[in-house]
C-alpha cells in the first residue's frame, strides 16, 4: 500500500478493524496524535453529523477554537447511505463521474439528488448557525474533521471551501479513512492525519469502531451546545 507523503498515520492501527470505542474516544486519540506532531491548529471544523463528537474532542485536546462546515454527501437514489459526490449549503458541487455512470444514473436523477441534498444542506446550516457564527478563516490553520473517509468527496468539497475563504493552510484529521479516499483529498491540503488507515475492498467507515450509530440532529445541536457553554 502506498500513500502519498502528506499523509501521516499510526502504522500499530493499520488494516484494523474496531480499534476506537466511539467517535468521542476517536476524538481524543487523533488530537493526542496531532499534538505529537507539532503542527500549529488554530480552529477545528468538523463535518456534520458524524464529525462533531470527533472534531469537539480534537479541538480540546489542541485547545483551537472549533466551528462546523455543512457539506452533504449526494446520495444515490436507492440508499441512505451511499453516495457518488457532495454539496456545500452554499450550492458548490463535487461530482463522482465514475460512480454516476457505473450505476446508470441519467442527468434527471443526478440533477434531482443534487436538489435534494442541497436543501437537507441548507437545512442543516441555517440551523446549526442559529447556535454558533459563521467562522472566519482567513489567515487561520485550519484542521477539517470528520469521523472517517470513505470515499473522500465530501472532505474534498469541505477543504476547497475552507481554501476559498482564506484559509492561510488546510488540513484535514480523520480517525479512519481507505487509501482510495485520502489519495483523492490529498492534492488540496498540506496534511491529512489518519489514525487507522485500511484498504479492504469494501470499505465502511463504522468498521472502525465497536460503538457506531447515526447521530441525530438534535444530538449534534446539544454537542456543539454544550462544548460553546465550557469554552464560555
Amino acid at each position: 500500500m502506498k500513500l502519498e507523503a502528506n499523509v501521516v498515520y499510526d502504522e500499530d492501527l493499520l488494516e484494523k478493524n474496531y480499534v476506537f470505542f466511539d467517535r468521542q474516544e476517536a476524538g481524543r486519540r487523533l488530537g493526542f496524535f496531532i499534538s505529537k506532531k507539532n503542527i500549529p491548529v488554530d480552529i477545528v471544523v468538523a463535518i456534520p453529523a458524524g464529525g462533531v463528537p470527533v472534531g469537539i474532542e480534537v479541538a480540546k485536546v489542541l485547545n483551537a477554537d472549533f466551528n462546523v462546515i455543512v457539506v452533504k454527501k449526494v446520495l444515490y437514489p436507492w440508499t441512505t447511505e451511499a453516495g457518488f459526490g457532495a454539496v456545500a449549503w452554499n450550492g458548490s458541487v463535487e461530482l463522482d463521474t465514475l460512480a454516476i455512470n457505473r450505476a446508470g444514473l441519467t442527468a434527471s436523477d443526478v440533477n434531482r439528488q443534487i436538489e435534494i441534498a442541497v436543501k437537507e444542506a441548507k437545512k442543516r446550516y441555517e440551523e446549526l448557525r442559529q447556535l454558533i457564527p459563521e467562522p472566519d478563516f482567513k489567515g487561520r490553520n485550519v484542521l477539517v474533521v470528520d469521523d472517517g473517509l470513505a470515499t473522500g468527496y465530501t472532505m474534498m468539497l469541505a477543504c476547497k471551501v475552507v481554501k476559498e475563504r482564506g484559509a492561510s493552510k488546510v488540513m484535514v484529521g480523520v480517525p479512519t479513512g481507505n487509501p482510495r479516499a485520502l489519495s483523492l483529498v490529498s492534492p488540496f491540503v498540506a496534511f491529512i492525519m489518519c489514525l487507522n488507515v485500511r484498504s479492504t475492498p469494501i470499505f465502511a467507515v463504522a468498521d472502525a469502531y465497536q460503538n457506531w450509530y447515526d447521530l441525530s440532529e438534535e444530538e449534534v445541536r446539544t454537542l456543539i451546545t454544550n462544548f460553546l457553554k465550557g469554552r464560555a
